[in-house]
This record gives structure tokens, C-alpha cells and sequence, in this order.
């Protein structure tokens, strides 16, 4: 096996020259015609590397002090240790350029391998971590100080991805896990510059950059986990959002199943017993975790999806989430190469003797996969059979992952845009309106910009009092966009899926209410009851009777000695479940005719970006199929019975079932192209 001291110079392999007489960068020892590698001649003892002769007979004698070839030193252990775990392409290499003579003097057989491994672009003194201690000691001090082992994260990067790196760094700070480290290995043209500074103020951060992009995600998974002196290696994507709590969670698992916490969920453990004895808390224990069920967030649909992965392919096929411990890794490298070495990784490892394999599920929002359809950065989470629906059900926003959203969008714009690509456009350039419960959620009152800041509102007088008024904001006048308070406060949005309302009660003598929306930054929204006259004089409150609203809803109580009885007005329709899936069958039929398919590519073609555009004249196309189809089931054939229809399938009891929400997500597909051509 491997001397795995990892990061620390190895000392001169046995017949090696002192420091001061290793020869120059391109001093290389050489394999002879058996492919063995030669070192110091036992004969003439002048000669202190075998080269390769001229001539006839050139392989049977040394070109330097022409002795017998088998006189020189045979350093065919060494290579063995050192190529254990390398590839063909490796072994090639060594007849037609050699192996630097430093190696066998200076290196250990890891730095060797990896220097083979990049083609010489990894450098052990320029490039390795140095350690003033080894790496067991360091190890063993990071658990004496924070009674927990080190746990190093790891992430394979390259230029194309630089603008998610402010993403990935605070995904990692704001870890409850301590103590920890983050490696990070970048190939490409270029050094990312958010990195590049963390990595001199944070002594937390390891970043290499390697100018040669070629590298697999394989090799640069394998450099990171030699890199680092974690005995748990976690995986982070720079993509992917990690909520505070994901470590902890996913370190206890392989600690539970060490005997250093709680009982481990149930577990694939290989013939033997596992653990074992180091100086560490883990010593040679073998052990990796990876969740069996995650979020899934789609960058241009704005929605969360959760599934639940059923096959061993789907458990163990997503590297993002996978943590095992050092010792895993060193009897188990990931095999050199871009699709499968994590699956590979975890089906290797389940058959080691001893070894702990773990799948367990996201206890509450803890991780998110990320789906770029616009970047092809990730494939996505989707089946391919005839229907052609993402795996997984649309969920709420998780309010821990959706704090990271706002850095999310910003590094998903300037990555679209660094690859000349059309981002999503800018909340700045948004217009902003409310629509509620007053008027059966069927139209928009506009909020007005207040000059040219950043802050819009408006005063809706209501059409009866008393009344409690429930409304959500919307982006652009699009029911797939709202905005919508969380239970702790946090604005979310903008969402396709459905949400909480804000509330206020409007009496009598206050008919209106007053909405002030502040979408920069965290988002602000202030609403108050206020008095206001049809004829439009001008509103006025009581600052004794509002409350201010952060992020969440304020209630306002009328005046018990002004009661009010509200108009009546019709009675919105209800649907059963059967009728709400016979609507939707209907309307399927109709989307998947050839006639509207066709004046739906039509209106993509004219719009270009224009979203805006867009989505009205799809209204517009929709509202004559949609009309009389509601009508069979009770509703007005007009934009207010399908507005009314919408709403009632977002909060009846209904809504969440399986097959509603599949057919609400097929229909979804065939009234948006770019969803058509992201599922085929």
C-alpha cells in the first residue's frame, strides 16, 4: 500500500543521493526495454542513474558508464507503490518521458502519482499543502480542540463556473459544523478571483488552479482528498445549495456509525468488522453517507421539486452529497474520469471489507440540487418516458434553502451572461402588482414606483367592509410569480407555486388598505388599513392603529362599535377531486392539438425574450380553449372564472395530489416551449 503521509516530502527512497545532489527539473529516470526502472549502478558505483544507450544491443548497457543494465539499481517496488492506483495512460508515459529523479528522492509515491496523473502541472513543492505537521497530527489536534474530527469539503471546479463561487464559499461559512476546511481544484484559462483573495485572508481555504482544463472530475476529486486533512471529506457542488445545518447532519451519520454518537440508520457494511484504531477519533474506520431523498431547483422555473430515489443508480449516482471518511478514500479512489466516478466511488467502496455505506433521507431541507437548463451546467433530475415530467413533487419554498436564492440568481445571471447567453431578467427591471381575496384573485392592482427609488406602493380601496383581506405581490403581472410572506418571516419569491397571503382586516371607517413594497435587498413590505373616499380624496390612518409589516403578515383589528355586513356576491364554484382531474384531462387534450402547439411556437418565435409579451398573448391564445372548458364545471367562461379555477387549485384539499400535481406540470410543459425543449 501507499506511505500515507500524504502532504509531508517523503524521505529519499533507498539508495537515493543527499538533497544537496538531486539533479536538475529535467533529470528523469528512465524504464528499460522490460519496463523497469533503473537507478545507481552496483558496478562502477560512479554512475548514479541509468540512461538509455545507443546502438545495437542499446537496452543490455547503461549510455553513461556502460555497464549492464542489470547492474543498475532495480526500482520496480517504488513504481508499484506509486502507480497502485493509476491509469494505463500513466504507464505509457513512462517509456516515452520518465519519471523526474526528485520523485524517488523527494516525493512520496502520492505526490508522484499525482505529478503522472496531471501531466506534470502538479507540482509537490509549489502545489502541495506543506504542513508544519503531518497530517495524522494535524487530525488530532482540529479533534482535541473542537472534540469533533476535521472535515475537509471538497470541490472540483473549472472557469465556466467562477461566478458561483461567492455562492459555494458561503455555503461553507455559514456551516454549524466546525472544525472545517474547504479544498477547491480549478482547471482553465483563468484563476477565479473571488477564490484566489478568500484564500489569502481565510486560512480555511485551500484553492489550487491548474492552467490545464483537460483534467477529469475523477482526478481532480482524487488531488483534493490528497490536498486535504480532513478525516471526513465532504462533497460540496459550487452550484448546489447547502443549508447551515448539512454537515452537521451528514458527519453525524458516519460518526453514529463509528460509535461516536447515536445508532446509524440501517447500512450496507461489507464482510469484517468496521472501525478501527488510529490516533484520530475515526482511525482506519471506512465509512460514506449520501442522501437517498433531496430538493431539486429549477434556475428558470423558480420551483423546488423533492424526490426520493429508488435505485441504487439514483441513490449513489449524485456526487453532491456524498461525505465518507479519509480512510474510504485511501483504500478507494474515484476512478479518473467525468461521468460515473461517483456511482463507480460508492459501488467500490460497499465491496471493502468493513467499509459502512450509508443512505439516508434530507431530514428538512437541508441540501438542493441545482438544474441549469440555460447552462446544461447540470443535467437535471428527469425521466425520459412518454410523458416527459421532472422527477419529483413541486414543494414550497424550504425557507433555509431559499435564503441562498438571491446569490443563486445573481450567479446564474453572470454565468449566463459570461457565456454570452440570455439570464432571467433582473428583479431591478420588474414592474410590481397585488391581487387578492377583494376581487377573487381575477385582476392586478398595479404598485407604483415613488420616483425613482427603489420602493412601490399603492392604496386599493375595497369593495366592502368589514372584510379581511388576504393578497400576495406578483412580478410582471404573472400569476407564476409571487411573492408570499414565510412563518419566520422571510419574503420568498417569485414562485410558481403557491404560498402564504398576507393578511389585514379593512373596516368601515378604514376601507382601503395602503401597500408599500421594497424588493431589494431582503424584500420589505409594509401594509396598513387606511380610510379612503370612492371619490378619491386622500387617504388617511391612524398610527396608533397600523402595524408595519417586515416580512410577514400584520393584522389589523376593526373597530367593534363600527360593524359592517358585508355585500353578498356570487359563490366561486367548487371541484371534488374526479372533477378537478376531468378539467384537467380536458385541457390537456386541447394543449396537445397540433393547431395550438403550433400558434404557441408562433408566439416564441415573435416574442424573442420579451417575456412579458410572451405570457400575454399565451393568455390571450389560452383564454378561448380554457372558457368553455371551466364552464362545463360551474365557472364563468372569462379570465375571472380561470382565475378563480387557478386559484382553487392551488389551495384546495385536494391540491397536493400526486396525480393533480403531475397533470398540472404536464400542462405547464405543453403551454411553454423552452419546458418542451428542456424535457426532450
Amino acid at each position: 500500500m501507499f506511505d500515507f503521509g500524504d502532504n509531508e516530502p517523503a524521505l529519499p527512497g533507498a539508495g537515493s543521493t543527499p538533497d544537496e545532489e538531486v539533479e536538475d527539473d529535467d533529470t528523469v529516470i528512465m524504464v528499460d526495454a522490460w519496463r523497469t526502472p533503473r537507478g545507481r549502478c552496483g558496478s562502477c558505483s560512479s554512475c548514479r542513474l541509468w540512461t538509455k544507450a545507443s546502438g545495437p544491443f542499446a537496452h543490455l548497457h547503461c549510455g553513461t558508464c556502460k555497464c549492464k543494465t542489470t547492474a543498475h539499481e532495480d526500482l520496480s517496488s517504488w513504481l508499484r507503490e506509486v502507480l497502485e492506483h493509476s491509469t494505463p495512460t500513466v504507464e505509457s508515459l513512462l517509456v516515452s518521458k520518465g519519471i523526474p529523479l526528485k520523485a524517488y528522492t523527494c516525493w512520496s509515491p502520492l505526490e508522484t502519482l499525482f505529478h503522472l496523473e496531471t501531466d506534470g502541472a502538479f507540482s509537490p513543492l509549489r502545489d502541495g499543502r506543506n504542513p508544519s505537521k503531518s497530517p495524522r497530527e494535524e487530525e488530532a489536534s482540529a479533534s482535541l480542540t473542537f472534540e469533533k474530527p476535521l472535515c475537509s469539503v471538497i470541490c472540483p471546479t473549472t472557469a465556466e463556473r467562477h461566478a458561483f463561487h461567492p455562492l459555494l464559499y458561503h455555503c461553507f461559512c455559514q456551516q454549524s459544523y466546525q472544525p472545517r476546511e474547504l479544498v477547491v481544484i480549478d482547471t482553465g484559462p483563468r484563476p477565479s478571483s473571488f477564490l484566489v483573495e478568500r484564500a489569502k485572508h481565510d486560512r480555511a481555504v485551500v484553492y489550487r488552479w491548474f492552467t490545464d482544463g483537460r483534467w477529469t472530475i475523477g482526478t481532480k476529486r482524487n488531488l483534493a482528498c490528497f490536498l486535504s486533512r480532513g478525516e471526513l471529506i465532504a462533497h460540496f457542488d459550487d452550484d448546489d445549495l447547502y443549508a447551515p445545518d448539512y454537515l452537521a447532519h451528514m458527519n453525524q451519520v458516519i460518526l453514529a456509525a463509528a460509535g461516536l454518537g447515536q445508532q446509524p440508520p440501517e447500512a450496507d457494511v461489507g464482510d469484517g468488522e468496521a472501525g478501527g484504531e488510529g490516533q484520530s477519533l475515526l482511525g482506519d474506520f471506512k465509512a460514506a453517507t449520501t442522501l437517498s431523498s433531496w430538493h431539486v431547483f429549477d434556475t428558470t422555473e423558480r420551483t423546488f421539486r423533492f424526490l426520493h430515489a429508488v435505485s441504487d443508480k439514483w441513490v449513489y449516482g449524485w456526487g453532491f452529497s456524498f461525505v465518507f471518511t479519509r480512510e474510504a478514500w485511501r483504500r478507494n479512489f474515484f476512478p479518473y474520469r467525468d461521468i460515473g466516478e461517483d456511482f463507480d466511488f460508492m459501488m467500490a467502496l460497499r465491496k471493502l471489507p468493513g467499509a459502512w455505506v450509508l443512505a439516508v433521507e434530507d431530514p428538512g431541507a437541508i441540501c438542493s440540487h441545482t438544474y441549469h437548463p440555460k447552462l446544461s451546467i447540470s443535467g437535471g433530475e428527469k425521466r425520459r418516458d412518454g410523458t416527459h415530467i421532472p422527477i419529483g413533487q413541486e414543494v414550497q419554498p424550504p425557507e433555509p434553502l431559499a435564503r441562498l436564492l438571491p446569490l443563486l440568481f445573481e450567479a446564474d445571471g453572470r454565468a449566463l451572461r459570461n457565456l454570452k447567453g440570455r439570464p432571467m431578467p433582473s428583479e431591478d427591471v420588474y414592474s410590481y402588482s397585488v391581487s387578492g381575496s377583494w376581487n377573487g384573485w381575477s385582476s392586478f392592482e398595479e404598485l407604483h414606483r415613488n420616483g425613482t427609488g427603489r420602493l412601490f406602493s399603492a392604496t386599493i380601496l375595497m369593495p366592502s367592509t368589514p372584510l379581511d383581506v388576504e393578497f400576495q405581490v406578483f412580478a410582471n403581472r404573472d400569476y407564476s410569480m409571487s411573492y408570499h410572506p414565510s412563518a419566520t418571516g422571510l419574503i420568498l419569491g417569485p414562485w410558481r407555486c403557491p404560498g402564504a397571503n398576507w393578511k389585514v382586516q379593512v373596516s368601515k371607517s378604514r376601507n382601503a388598505i395602503s401597500v408599500s413594497w421594497d424588493p431589494s435587498g431582503e424584500k420589505k413590505l409594509v401594509v396598513q388599513a387606511v380610510a379612503r373616499s370612492s371619490l378619491g380624496t386622500k387617504p388617511t390612518a391612524s398610527a396608533s392603529r397600523t402595524a408595519p409589516m417586515r416580512s410577514g403578515p400584520a393584522l389589523l383589528q376593526p373597530s367593534p362599535s363600527q360593524p359592517a355586513p358585508a355585500k353578498s356576491k356570487k359563490e366561486v364554484p367548487t371541484l371534488t377531486c374526479s372533477e378537478a382531474l376531468d378539467m384537467q384531462d380536458a385541457l390537456i387534450g386541447a394543449y396537445k392539438t397540433e393547431d395550438f402547439q403550433e400558434k404557441l411556437r408562433r408566439i416564441w418565435s415573435q416574442t424573442g425574450g420579451d417575456r412579458v409579451l410572451r405570457y400575454k398573448l399565451r393568455q390571450d391564445l389560452c383564454l378561448p380553449i380554457q372558457g368553455p372548458i371551466v364552464a362545463r364545471f360551474g365557472f364563468e367562461p372569462s379570465r375571472l372564472g380561470v382565475a378563480q379555477c387557478v386559484a382553487l387549485f392551488k389551495s384546495a384539499a385536494w391540491c397536493q395530489d400526486p396525480t393533480v400535481v403531475a397533470n398540472n406540470n404536464l400542462m405547464h410543459i405543453l403551454c411553454d416551449i423552452d419546458a418542451q425543449m428542456r424535457s426532450f
